[in-house]
């Protein structure tokens, strides 16, 4: 048994390693492969073999959470800053944040008319929909210029860090109230000064330590922060997009710091790139196996007849032209470039998580999981659709980023 399984586990492997390939090829993201492949291997082994099985849903949840911090790892890892990039990553802020909260209180409001259920039901079942997921977006567009590719990255890990901490905040506090954004500011701060710390502390350590395993002992820290910081409701996210962008720009960051020389020197400089180098490597080989089986295993949990229900289309529907919508409203206001932009907003792995986290007494009445899976289908084929339509930016365009 135990040969099949390894056998079964190294051909999904090279099955999406050549949905990669493919990728690059027609544009089409592999993740939507995958999920296509998880559904028909449920259908093969259970008409063909008469075997059935029941993915436990806490599996999901720990490939995606592990997934989830080592995608964004691997997107930061690849973006360098220099002072020309700051308006970039302001832009983006803007629109990662703005665009995920208008979009969550509209849908919520969309919810309430359908479901007849609270405001503050609806908005947590809301706030999943209005996330652009990073796990998806990242590895899908290259084909987009530099500066388009530097903001949409930005944007999706804003909106994630965003959406989750609106999420959790909002869990813990069953009476929303404007008077806890004070609270809520305070807290992000907070979180962001705790990040740098830790982050300085952590590539200090890299960059002292020799061995094959200091590579894994990064990760293994990074995964361990990022939990804790979940446990007790803190935006994690920013732990990690905070690291990546040091790390990777850590000579910037010593001199917008301005930190003192004799400080600079306890870090190893040739170590700390060696390092840095090893992680880029490293960090893309995991991702890359923990992608690949987060959305195999989606893929088989799917149930597809939860999507063809007539209320799901139409709500799912009004849901998404109401995504398109606010982001068509955004960038024109910024006079900025519209398309492929606006369809660059696929929902994913963190919709899919955080709605299996609303308390069952939150979700009970006030949503439907096939909207969910109507959103994150259609938003990833309309995104796949705009990336095979569109032709090849040049490098140097200036995007979204102008």
């Amino acid at each position: 048994m135990a040969s099949y399984i390894i056998i079964l586990a190294s051909a999904l492997i090279v099955l999406s390693y050549l949905f990669s390939i493919v990728q690059k090829k027609t544009h089409i993201p592999s993740v939507l492969m995958l999920i296509i492949a998880g559904y028909l291997i449920k259908h093969i082994a259970s008409y063909s073999l008469q075997f059935t099985y029941v993915i436990p849903f806490n599996l999901l949840k720990i490939l995606g959470t592990i997934g989830l911090v080592l995608i964004v790892l691997e997107g930061v890892l690849e973006l360098k800053i220099t002072r020309k990039d700051l308006p970039i990553i302001k832009r983006a802020f803007f629109i990662g944040s703005l665009v995920a909260i208008v979009s969550s209180l509209i849908i919520s409001c969309i919810l309430m008319s359908f479901y007849h259920n609270t405001f503050f039901n609806s908005l947590l079942y809301a706030i999943p929909l209005s996330i652009v997921s990073s796990a998806i977006l990242i590895p899908s567009i290259h084909k987009l210029s530099d500066g388009t590719k530097k903001t949409m990255t930005y944007e999706s890990i804003f909106s994630d860090i965003i959406g989750i901490f609106l999420f959790y905040f909002l869990v813990n506090n069953t009476v929303f109230s404007f008077k806890v954004i004070p609270t809520l500011a305070i807290n992000i701060i907070a979180m962001l000064l705790i990040s740098l710390l830790f982050s300085f502390i952590l590539i200090f350590i890299i960059s002292r330590i020799d061995g094959n395993a200091r590579i894994m002992l990064t990760i293994s820290i990074l995964l361990l922060v990022y939990n804790l910081c979940k446990i007790v409701n803190l935006s994690a996210l920013l732990v990690i997009l905070v690291f990546g962008i040091i790390i990777n720009n850590f000579h910037y960051f010593l001199k917008i710091l301005k930190v003192p020389v004799f400080l600079g020197n306890l870090f190893d400089k040739s170590g700390l790139a060696i390092a840095t180098s090893e992680l880029k490597q490293l960090n893309a080989e995991i991702t890359f196996f923990i992608r690949t089986f987060f959305f195999l295993v989606f893929g088989y949990s799917l149930d597809m007849g939860m999507l063809f229900n007539n209320n799901v289309i139409l709500i799912g529907t009004i849901i998404v032209i109401v995504i398109y919508l606010i982001r068509y409203m955004y960038f024109k206001f910024l006079h900025t470039s519209v398309y492929p932009e606006i369809f660059m907003a696929p929902r994913g792995l963190i919709t899919i998580l955080l709605f299996y986290s609303i308390p069952e007494n939150s979700l009970a009445g006030g949503g439907d999981a096939g909207v969910m899976y109507f959103t994150v289908i259609v938003t990833i084929i309309i995104m796949s659709l705009s990336l095979i339509i569109i032709p090849k930016q040049s490098p140097v365009d200036k995007g979204l980023g102008s």
